[in-house]
Formats: structure tokens, sequence, C-alpha cells
């Protein structure tokens, strides 16, 4: 079975608490931790860096940064080309 195929029977049917993004599978209550953690880093800071959002993504043993991200809701605004330019961006539902 190729891993496209893979891919497409778990999006169409994805185990429970589990979350599917480009790269893997990612339990949800682990995605929830990762946006508690973030949304402390924005609350602490006023803005989160690209690159400090992957740094954290990555410890939790998340490689799919900018997938996590996405799972998640946040935007990434680009500020140029350089990825310390870039910032992380909250969904526009969660509470500020």
């Amino acid at each position: 079975m190729s891993f496209e195929a893979v891919k497409a029977a778990l999006t169409e049917k994805p185990p429970q608490d589990y979350t599917v993004m480009s790269k893997g599978l990612v339990r949800k209550d682990r995605l929830e931790q990762i946006r508690k953690t973030i949304e402390e880093q924005i609350s602490l800071k006023g803005r989160l860096s690209l690159s400090e959002a992957v740094k954290t993504i990555e410890a939790d043993g998340v490689e799919d940064a900018t997938g996590a991200l996405e799972a998640l809701g946040y935007r990434i605004n680009w500020h140029g080309i350089d990825v310390e330019n870039a910032e992380v961006v909250r969904p526009e539902s969660t509470p500020r």
C-alpha cells in the first residue's frame, strides 16, 4: 500500500483522538498542549515569531510545525522572506 493510499484512508477515517496532518498523525491532546503553550508565549510577549513557534512545537515532539499551526487554526504573517520576521497570528475565534 502506498503512502498516499494510507494517508487517504486515514484522512477519510482518522483514528479517534488523533488529527491527520500532512506528515503524520498527532494526538489531539498533544495539539491542545501546544496551543496552550503558544497562547502563553503570545500573551507574555505580545507576539510570537515563527522560529520561536517552530522550536516550541518541535520540543513537544511534533516535526511538522507548520502543519500543527495550521491544524490549530493559526496563520503565519510573512514580513519579507526571512523566517525570523514571520509572525504567528491567533485564529479569529481564540480569546485574547
